[in-house]
């Protein structure tokens, strides 16, 4: 799971534990998410949101051994309850670091109806 420490603003009265977002109220959410991560080597990393532990979103990427930066956009209809967060997992051996800067490591989602 990927930490994200901050939050600007809870459109959707949902609560927020710093990894992962439960849903307060049920509807359709928006979620956006961007991660950078320094890689060892080759390979791909697999960047998904998942609900209640599932995948509901994933993108793949290729990467190269340095600093990359992925990110994942979708919207999904929840419920009350429904646990939302972020995952990382990587073919290249894992990742050393997050990558520096809240411009490489952040999460924002708000209800949509």
């Amino acid at each position: 799971q990927v930490p994200f420490p901050t939050v600007v603003y809870n459109n959707g009265g949902g609560t927020w534990s710093g990894i992962d977002y439960t849903v307060n109220k049920p509807g359709v959410y928006h979620f956006n998410a961007t991660v950078g991560i320094n890689s060892p080597g080759n390979g791909n990393m697999m960047l998904s949101i998942t609900v209640n532990g599932g995948v509901a979103k994933q993108s793949v990427y290729n990467l190269t051994p340095g600093n990359s930066t992925v990110s994942i956009s979708t919207d999904l209809p929840l419920l009350n309850g429904d646990v939302v967060d972020i995952r990382v997992f990587t073919t290249s051996g894992g990742f050393t670091t997050w990558a520096n800067g809240s411009a490489t490591i952040w999460f924002n989602g708000h209800m949509v109806r």
